[in-house]
Formats: structure tokens, sequence, C-alpha cells
């Protein structure tokens, strides 16, 4: 089992968050097709966030979660996000430390599968909206 981190962004959160995206598929370039991960695998979510602004010049690095308040960009919809006025500066999921991860996932399954090979029901399971057009011929 290996921790490795993934980065969602706002709206894939929310749909995990919702119980919307109960999948996960990633694009590979390898030849054969294997998958990065394998079962038992946990991927600890990055994403978008912010600390106080009395924070702005630290590193994530030099943050300890013990003196912060974490705010998610994937909650400014959230009525108690708008009232807060001590926002520090926008962090992109990169730079988001093990330690700020709410979600953690487990790798059930890891298939190889051409993108031909998704069939509807995954595409909705994957929280896609409609499946890419294929080139005009």
């Amino acid at each position: 089992m290996t921790d490795r981190p993934i980065i969602f962004s706002a709206p894939m959160v929310r749909a995990l968050l919702d119980g919307r995206k109960t999948h996960t598929r990633l694009a590979l370039s390898m030849s054969p097709l294997t998958a990065p991960y394998t079962p038992g695998d946990r991927l600890w979510v990055r994403e978008a966030w912010r600390t106080r602004v009395t924070v702005d010049d630290l590193k994530p690095s030099e943050m300890t979660p013990f003196d912060l308040p974490l705010w998610f960009e994937a909650d400014r919809d959230r009525p108690e996000y708008g009232k807060r006025t001590d926002f520090g500066r926008y962090r992109h999921a990169r730079f988001m430390p093990r330690w700020a991860s709410r979600l953690t996932l487990t790798v059930t399954d890891a298939p190889g599968q051409e993108v031909g090979d998704v069939i509807g029901f995954d595409v909705h399971r994957c929280n896609i909206d409609q499946m890419p057009k294929e080139p005009d011929a």
C-alpha cells in the first residue's frame, strides 16, 4: 500500500463530497497499458486552499496544522465561507501539504482500459457531463 497525492479541481472535490463521484480515470501514455496505482493504494486529494492572511508570506512547508485554519476553494459556495474576512491568498492544489488534505481515497481496482471502452454508466460514475466527440475523419 502506497500513499500518493492526486490533484482534483473544486468541482471534482464537490462531487466527491456529495457522493456523485465514485470513480476516477487517468489518461496514460504508457505502453503496454499499465496502471500507476494498485488496489490498496491510498490517494490523498490535493485541492486549492487558503489560510489566514497573516501567514501569506509562509511557504506550506513552514506551516503547521495546529495553528492554521484552512478553507478550501471547493467550499466557496457555502454560506459560512462568504462571511469570512481574514482569507489569505489563493494556494494552488499542487502546493497542498499532506497534513492539509481532508480527503483520502482508496484504490479498489486499477484496470487498464482504452478510451473507447469507457461506457455510459462509467462516464456517470466519473462525474463526466459528456464524452468528448471524435474528430471528423
